[in-house]
């Protein structure tokens, strides 16, 4: 840390220039004159590094403390950081996992669903795109379906279960029957079979029915 004893340092430097200018003016010899600035300048230099103050000393004990202080709260402050960033790191990979997870789940229970439930498409594209069926509902998981499988005993003879896309969402279809205009469908609609009675339904041509299948792979 700087001291106090700077301003006298360059005030005793300027009095030793002045008076050597003096004495070269007085025709003093040039070797003497140099020796006087050497002396004076290294006298001070002594003085203000130990005779009496300093130029320059290290921190008192005192005074190191807080930049310690600083430094360990910086240190404990990183290593807070550090650890918070890992934690969530930590949770991010296991939200990720989970999703994953479910994920590889629904997708096993979607294809044993299709291996069982649903109808062959080829069976639903045969079908001249001009016919309509009923729709009977329309599901969002495959847990729903299964129990409106269950509910209903299906399979059963007319009944048709496909999946189709909906805002890159599944859906799960029931329908009912092969009708060859909207007509026939909706005379059909009055004497639906079994738990099917009194249902509502929608008119639906295959064509639709068709163009929502391609929307699976």
């Amino acid at each position: 840390m700087k001291c106090d004893y700077i301003p006298k340092l360059f005030s005793n430097v300027k009095c030793t220039v002045a008076l050597a200018i003096n004495q070269l003016n007085q025709g003093k010899n040039m070797k003497n004159i140099k020796l006087l600035i050497i002396t004076t300048l290294f006298s001070s230099l002594l003085i203000g590094c130990g005779m009496k103050g300093v130029l320059y000393r290290a921190p008192t004990t005192q005074e190191k403390e807080p930049i310690i202080e600083e430094k360990e709260a910086q240190v404990e402050s990183a290593t807070k950081e550090a650890v918070v960033a890992k934690i969530q790191d930590d949770q991010e990979a296991v939200v990720i996992e989970s999703y994953e997870d479910e994920t590889a789940i629904e997708a096993v229970q979607t294809e044993a669903t299709q291996n069982t439930l649903f109808t062959p498409k080829s069976l639903l594209f045969a079908v001249e795109p001009s016919h309509f069926t009923l729709q009977l509902m329309v599901m969002e998981s495959v847990k729903t379906l299964e129990q409106f499988v269950a509910e209903h005993n299906l399979p059963q003879k007319d009944v048709y279960v496909y999946q189709t896309a909906h805002n890159n969402k599944s859906r799960y279809v029931v329908i009912f029957g092969d009708y060859k205009n909207k007509q026939a469908a909706k005379m059909a609609s009055k004497n639906l079979p079994g738990s099917f009675a009194n249902m509502e339904t929608w008119a639906k041509p295959y064509q639709l029915v068709q163009q929502e299948l391609l929307l699976i792979k």
